[in-house]
């Protein structure tokens, strides 16, 4: 089988199982809203928050190094998973650690207590992280899609249960462990990785999978703290009550891209990795960002039109407050999802290094401009983030992608142009009709009833007139 073969059924796989782990994810969201209060949704973000940053140390860059590097040795491996066992351990001691600390900083009754009962995430996690890297290397996604799909269903029901059992916002916890132990079963009894864990004998051996892992961990921290630092933010500053709506929409508005990205840039990967000095590489990834454009770009226009019903139909009534921040977010996210699979990029080209120094510069201008913005309310944070974001894409454009990968800027910005004019066309048209033609009461089923055929609709006009167009060839 072609590597190309290979990727398009990495592909189909891992589509299936993401399409099914975010549905059982929404699904968790929305009765959890039913379930909690704003301040135990706030404290569980910042639970999260805690735990993603802890995520970024967690094999230090090691396991897309082996994925980068085109010849690894087994006993290479062997070491690789003691060193990411023991920094797991490492984690999960300092995070139990600075749980009194961030409680106290949060003002978080119950965060102390969460971090604690999440501590041993990391040592799942650890225990088959090395073998889930082998699986991506060989571009076997079929085992990877399955064990992800049976792992979330009993991540769910255990939440679930237990949520209908009253443990309160422990319930997702104990849902999230039940996740890590099913994978890390099955991920060990099924991987074709026969590993023996070595102590590492000398760091010359190692020192290329750490040099480069160094530098993805330091960019995976600046980049996390870019990422989350509104959370940060809104938590201090607002208070989890208020962080609890905050993330509630935040965490749904990202859901999408965070979802249907990584369906591509987790099979394009080792494939740009493969092919890092082939030509064609700058078309692929500009095919790449014009594939997830015409997914994402629909969802986040509708998000952002028919924001009530979306509220109204996920979390209930009690939450229409918070339909004005989704407009905002998707808003957001659709700029966002421009300059996600940009990692994946310049980490298969070998360029964590530029990629540090970018993130790291956004450590500034994230945290002033979320900063400003929380000082005159919620909705101020978001147009905050818009406007940033903006900015950045244009910069990235001109001086990360142009300069270091030789991507074509304005022909990507002709790609992703097209299907952003035909969603909000299309978007237009829906609030039209719903607004002229006397049906009733809006509501989810309505809008999207009257927006998807409306957009099925421009788009087949626009690949017939070969506006569009998603082949590649290399």
């Amino acid at each position: 089988m072609s590597i190309f073969e290979k990727a398009k059924s990495g592909i189909k796989w891992t589509t299936s199982s993401t399409l099914i782990r975010a549905f059982a994810q929404l699904a968790l969201l929305a009765i959890a809203a039913r379930f909690l209060t704003g301040d135990e949704l706030g404290s569980y973000a910042l639970l999260m928050l805690f735990v993603g940053f802890a995520q970024v140390f967690m094999d230090l860059g090691i396991g897309n190094a082996v994925i980068h590097k085109e010849e690894v040795k087994p006993n290479d491996v062997n070491q690789l998973y003691v060193i990411n066992l023991f920094v797991a351990l490492l984690v999960a001691t300092l995070m139990i650690a600075i749980s009194p600390l961030a409680a106290l900083f949060f003002e978080a009754k119950h965060l102390q207590q969460l971090i604690t009962s999440l501590s041993p995430a990391f040592l799942l996690s650890a225990c088959f992280r090395m073998h889930l890297v082998v699986l991506q290397k060989q571009l076997m996604f079929n085992i990877i899609s399955k064990v992800e799909i049976v792992g979330q269903l009993a991540g769910l029901l255990a939440a679930v249960y237990c949520l209908n059992a009253e443990y309160g916002v422990f319930s997702l916890v104990y849902g999230y462990l039940a996740n890590l132990t099913v994978q890390a079963l099955l991920f060990i009894i099924l991987s074709p990785a026969k590993i023996r864990p070595t102590l590492p004998s000398s760091y010359k051996s190692l020192s290329g999978y750490l040099s480069f892992g160094a530098y993805q961990t330091g960019d995976g921290v600046v980049n996390y703290i870019n990422s989350h630092i509104d959370v940060v933010l809104v938590g201090k500053l607002l208070g989890t009550e208020i962080l609890g709506g905050y993330n509630l929409v935040r965490q749904f508005c990202m859901k999408p891209a965070l979802v249907i990205n990584p369906i591509l840039t987790r099979v394009a990967f080792p494939v740009m990795s493969k092919l890092q000095k082939s030509p064609d590489l700058p078309i692929i990834y500009t095919k790449l960002l014009s594939t997830l454009a015409l997914i994402n770009f629909p969802i986040y226009c509708f998000l952002a039109f028919f924001s009530e019903e979306v509220v109204s139909f996920l979390f209930g009534d009690k939450w229409l407050h918070l339909s004005q921040l989704l407009t905002l977010f998707a808003i957001w996210c659709l700029v966002r999802s421009c300059m996600n699979p940009l990692g994946s990029l310049f980490m298969a080209i070998g360029k964590v290094k530029q990629l540090f120094k970018w993130n790291l510069g956004l450590l500034i201008v994230f945290p002033i401009s979320i900063y400003i913005g929380a000082q005159f309310g919620i909705e101020q944070v978001a147009i905050a983030l818009i406007c940033v974001q903006v900015v950045l894409f244009l910069f990235h454009l001109k001086f990360l992608l142009s300069r270091h990968a030789n991507v074509n800027a304005f022909n990507l910005l002709r790609q992703l142009l097209l299907p952003f004019t035909i969603c909000i066309l299309s978007s237009l048209i829906t609030v039209f009709c719903l607004t002229y033609i006397q049906i009733g009461n809006s509501s989810i089923w309505l809008s999207s009833a009257f927006y998807l055929p409306i957009l099925l609709l421009i788009m087949v006009f626009a690949f017939k007139l070969k506006v569009i167009s998603l082949s590649i060839k290399c």
